[in-house]
């Protein structure tokens, strides 16, 4: 009765709904490949004519599309000029988290700050060790994750004398709460990105924690907008040291009242499940009774 694909995959997307045609079709706007893929210019012009064909089929899929919802305002924005239903058939709604459980832990004495996530290339580390470094008091660091970067990240801290803890790949979430219970920022830096909302910003925001934010697009606007971080330029280890001066305890206590705040009114997947249901009800009906 209904296909409901994910962009990207843009062509397996495409392909499912050229087979369903008789069906209800849901296309949900993850990312947009190749547009958000961090590609050095040089190689975006050289392979220009191929990345033609590869945006040509998400703009098809799009197209093919009775319903149509995104995970940001930007990617909703770049979407609809290739949306063929109606104007309220589309929809944007944010990553969804279920809320972390609250752990009470102390914390260290100074500013710590956590990372969750692939440790690669995308992230913005240099800038963030270079801050640290640069504060007069050296903030300690929390991370979870792995990636290829792992082994060079641990010998940076190690070398530039950082406090720090590495808990490897954490999936439960009360373990995961337990460790962001002790920190007081969230760092959601990016090098190279034109992504809109990231998962890992979902997580802090799921535990209360602010956000230090490179990320443009509707993270950038939101953290200004409601006040639960602090956004700076990318690659720019001065903007971030001005950002963890501005950490004051009293400061950080509103940052994360707000984060809570916004967490609980747009982003708790409980709520936000409650209402994709009742919206796809009512425009699965108007579309295809």
């Amino acid at each position: 009765d209904i296909v409901y694909a994910t962009l990207p995959f843009n062509l397996l997307a495409l392909l499912c709904f050229r087979g369903g045609e008789r069906t209800l079709r849901v296309v949900d706007v993850v990312d947009i490949w190749p547009d958000v893929l961090p590609f050095p210019r040089s190689v975006k012009w050289l392979l220009a004519p191929l990345f033609a064909v590869w945006r040509r089929s998400f703009t098809a899929a799009i197209a093919s599309a009775d319903i149509l919802i995104a995970v940001s305002d930007r990617f909703l924005h770049e979407s609809l000029p290739a949306f063929r239903g109606a104007p309220d058939a589309a929809r944007r709604l944010y990553i969804g988290h279920p809320p972390l459980p609250r752990s009470t832990c102390t914390h260290a004495d100074g500013l710590t700050i956590a990372y969750v996530g692939n440790i690669g290339h995308l992230c913005d580390l240099e800038t963030l060790l270079d801050a640290m470094t640069q504060c007069e008091v050296i903030p300690k660091l929390l991370l979870v994750g792995d990636g290829d970067r792992r082994a060079w990240l641990l010998e940076a801290l190690t070398r530039r004398g950082i406090s720090h803890e590495y808990f490897g790949i954490v999936y439960d979430d009360t373990t995961l709460a337990g460790i962001l219970c002790r920190a007081d920022l969230g760092f959601n830096g990016y090098r190279n990105t034109s992504a809109a909302f990231s998962y890992k910003a979902n997580t802090y925001l799921a535990s209360g924690l602010p956000l230090l934010n490179s990320m443009s697009g509707d993270l950038h606007d939101l953290v200004a907008k409601h006040e639960f971080g602090f956004n700076y330029r990318a690659e720019d280890a001065g903007a971030l040291v001005e950002c963890l001066r501005a950490a004051t305890p009293a400061t950080l206590k509103r940052l994360r009242a707000n984060a809570e705040r916004f967490f609980c009114e747009c982003l708790d997947q409980r709520r936000l499940k409650e209402e994709l249901e009742s919206w796809l009800r009512s425009h699965l009906r108007a579309v295809r009774p």
